[in-house]
């Protein structure tokens, strides 16, 4: 049997300077999947979700456990935070918390909850908290046959609107994780494609100047 460590690697390029910095590298900690490629910026530090487990854990048929890589941007510093102790919720996400801290939301259809990293003043341990858990049955209306799911995945996180976009079989919800107000969204090509992701798209212009002919350049707007 051939097994292959994973070893987490990053590297900061600066647009000023048109350069790649050092590559810095994490000791191998046994990397299973990435069931997040989106990164999450907190602070000033990148978060990303990554499974792991040890090869006896992986002989024996467990499955993967969670792990954050903390990618600090002051200091350029890679290190791996433990995730939930015990893979709890069929799918996770990181997020932001209220006070600018670094959650996990998971979802074990009906239940989504959030949870909160914290980290004790005395003795430094970090231990992972829940501090919310809503049925989406009831948040989103859920009546009839709509409460039979046979697939459900948290496709994405937008971090300005702190919502996530769910998918349950063939309908997307946005869901504001503060108010749990949501919109609906009925894609029947949910059922005939395999979609993973969601990205949030946000488009923004320079003041001053206006999209002319499409894609094809732009004009000035003259202050009269």
């Amino acid at each position: 049997m051939v097994r292959t460590e994973l070893s987490p690697i990053t590297c900061v390029y600066s647009s000023e300077t048109g350069m790649w910095g050092n590559v810095i590298q994490y000791d191998p900690c046994d990397i299973k999947d990435l069931p997040d490629f989106s990164t999450l910026l907190v602070g000033h530090a990148l978060y990303c979700l990554f499974g792991y487990e040890t090869l006896e854990e992986e002989m024996e048929g467990y499955m993967p456990r969670d792990g954050i890589l903390e990618f600090d941007l002051d200091t350029l510093s890679l290190t791996v935070m433990k995730g939930l102790p015990d893979n709890i919720g069929v799918c996770r996400r990181i997020i932001k918390t209220g006070d600018g801290g670094v959650g996990l939301v998971t979802l074990s259809y009906p239940t989504l909850q959030m949870w909160h990293r914290k980290v004790s003043s005395s003795h430094h341990v970090a231990t992972w908290e829940p501090f919310k858990t809503v049925d989406l049955c009831h948040v989103l209306g859920l009546q009839g046959h709509e409460r039979w799911v046979r697939r459900e995945n948290i496709m994405g996180y937008d971090e300005d609107g702190n919502q996530i976009f769910i998918c349950l079989d063939s309908c997307l919800f946005i869901v504001q994780l503060e108010s749990m107000q949501f919109k609906r969204h009925s894609y029947q090509m949910f059922e005939r494609v395999d979609l993973s992701f969601c990205h949030p798209f946000r488009s923004f212009y320079v003041a001053g100047t206006a999209i002319a002919g499409g894609c094809n350049g732009y004009e000035m707007i003259q202050d009269s």
